[in-house]
């Protein structure tokens, strides 16, 4: 039988927060979809559904006007009576039908307000409708005549019968339109039940489409999730072995110290426990073997064979070449060798400092650097350095500072103060005092007006960093233009007051509120900071 060890709650812990960091980006992007489609773009399509409903409305009312001014023409020029154009154009309308099913109508009231003509209610035509009222108790004639006298035409709703079934009663909304010759008010409209049923098919077609998106996304967020953690599992563990290397590197560092060997006539002749550790081999293949074939063969060695050759008694040589294993490795190392006398020949002793860790440190910091300057680019960040003096004269800056500031490239900054582009001195001499104070600033937000004159709010993180005696101190820190932040911020707290929100509509900056501030450490480094950016763009 197997045993495995129970996971212990510190590592069920870290697996847990490791699974929060994939899973709660994919969760929270998944709500805001949701969110998109069935909070805005749906209620969005409605509307629009309707303005096309009503411009349909408006369309087909303009070409019943038509059709009457047509026959009340006729009847100018003598074609027909007054009173028979009238039956002729009513007869006309009650016979046109429109829509799908070919049951919408037209219908005609006059200012009284009286029925003229509805083909489905015949038994209100000739009838007084000043006292008619739809089952909500609204007097929809009465609106319908208020309408035309006030603005020619408009639009009523209303609650009336399903078209030609007086038995289903619905909500409705109906465009009315005068003719003044005659003194008809011309009407026509669409059942809002037409509408749900529009928008409910749109729904399931969207639900459905948004159900195999988010399946998909589940899917991969389960798969993602899964990789994150088997890689941050493998990085602890890599972790641990590095810990348990450096641990045993540094015993063993104490107990024997650093590679030498001695020579004697240009042959190796005893290597110390140090350095077989560093080449990984074992004392025989080293000795007899000639010193020359532990270094690479190029311009460099030949050098330092030829000056050891020729290396006075008393003298040192130190140089930097490149130390080659018998299993083929090669690493950097520094060298020291001093001539010896052995038994009357003579000889040299070889002190080995492997320089490799050092050179993969240089070049993991310059990549470091690198890093957080791309991330500086990546998050819209000005990176600086500045004098600690008087209003931080600019001794570095990027070019997402310089456009910040409205410079046209980061050396048209070069000596200009940084405090100096805060309109307000009183403030500027805060912030310095606030920084020599407790030699960090963080996340502060100060209103600056660029070389253009614009005013923007920038958010200012920085540490101070004091010099040796002698030296000047420097103000290293990261600048971020939260400009939108605040505008955001105000119109947000409008939001919460109906009458400005009436004037602020549907602006509401989402994304840019679900962006994360990253603050920067008292110790922190800048490039510190990078990592952490870093850090956190992976999350």
């Amino acid at each position: 039988m197997v045993m495995r060890q129970p996971m212990r709650s510190g590592q069920a812990g870290t697996l847990w927060a490791s699974y929060g960091r994939a899973v709660v980006p994919v969760a929270l992007s998944t709500v805001l979809f949701v969110g998109l489609i069935f909070g805005y773009l749906l209620p969005q399509q409605e509307r629009l559904i309707i303005e096309r409903k009503k411009e349909m409305l408006r369309e087909l009312t303009a070409s019943a006007v038509s059709f009457l001014a047509e026959h009340e023409r006729d009847s100018r020029a003598g074609a027909f009576s007054a009173a028979e154009a009238k039956r002729l154009a009513v007869t006309r309308l009650r016979d046109m039908r429109y829509g799908r099913e070919g049951k919408d109508y037209f219908w005609i009231i006059d200012h009284q307000p009286r029925m003229v003509m509805h083909p489905y209610r015949p038994d209100l035509e000739g009838k007084d409708l000043s006292d008619y009222r739809d089952p909500d108790g609204k007097a929809l004639f009465l609106e319908a005549r208020a309408q035309v006298e006030a603005h020619g035409e408009g639009f009523v709703t209303y609650r009336w019968q399903w078209k030609d079934d007086p038995a289903r009663v619905v909500p409705k909304l109906s465009y009315v339109r005068g003719f003044a010759p005659w003194g008809y008010i011309v009407g026509t409209g669409i059942y809002l039940d037409d509408v749900h049923n529009e928008m409910r098919g749109l729904h399931y077609r969207l639900l459905t489409a948004t159900l195999l998106i988010l399946a998909s996304i589940f899917s991969l967020m389960v798969y993602g999730a899964k990789q994150t953690i088997v890689a941050d599992s493998q990085a602890r563990k890599a972790l641990q072995e590095l810990r348990d290397s450096e641990q045993k590197y540094r015993l063993l560092s104490e107990a024997v110290g650093e590679g030498s060997l001695l020579a004697v006539d240009g042959l190796i002749l005893h290597p110390n426990r140090a350095l077989l550790e560093l080449l990984g081999c074992s004392v025989d293949v080293l000795v007899g073997k000639p010193l020359a074939s532990l270094f690479a063969d190029d311009d460099r060695t030949r050098a330092m064979v030829a000056a050891l050759a020729s290396l006075a008694d008393g003298k040192t040589w130190q140089g930097e070449v490149e130390l080659r294993s018998p299993a083929g490795g090669v690493l950097q190392a520094e060298v020291s060798a001093v001539p010896v006398e052995v038994l009357g020949r003579r000889g040299l002793s070889v002190v080995v400092r492997d320089v490799s860790a050092g050179k993969r440190l240089a070049g993991e910091l310059a990549r470091s650097r690198e890093r957080a300057r791309w991330l500086a680019m990546r998050f819209g960040l000005g990176l600086f350095r500045a004098d600690a003096k008087g209003f931080w004269p600019l001794i570095e800056a990027d070019d997402a500072l310089a456009r910040m500031l409205g410079a046209g490239k980061p050396q048209d900054l070069l000596g200009k103060p940084l405090l100096g582009f805060l309109p307000d001195g009183d403030e500027a001499g805060r912030l310095r005092a606030e920084l020599e104070s407790a030699s960090s600033l963080r996340g502060r937000a100060v209103r600056v007006r660029d070389l253009d004159g614009r005013v923007r709010t920038l958010s200012i993180s920085a540490i101070l960093t004091k010099a040796d005696e002698g030296g000047a101190s420097v103000v290293d820190g990261l600048v971020e233009d939260v400009t939108w932040r605040r505008e955001a911020e105000v119109r947000l707290e409008a939001l919460q007051h109906p009458a400005q929100a009436d004037l602020l509509g549907d602006a509401r900056p989402i994304g840019l509120l679900g962006r994360p501030t990253i603050g920067l450490g008292m110790q922190e480094t800048v490039v510190q900071a990078g990592e952490r950016l870093a850090r956190a763009g992976e999350t």
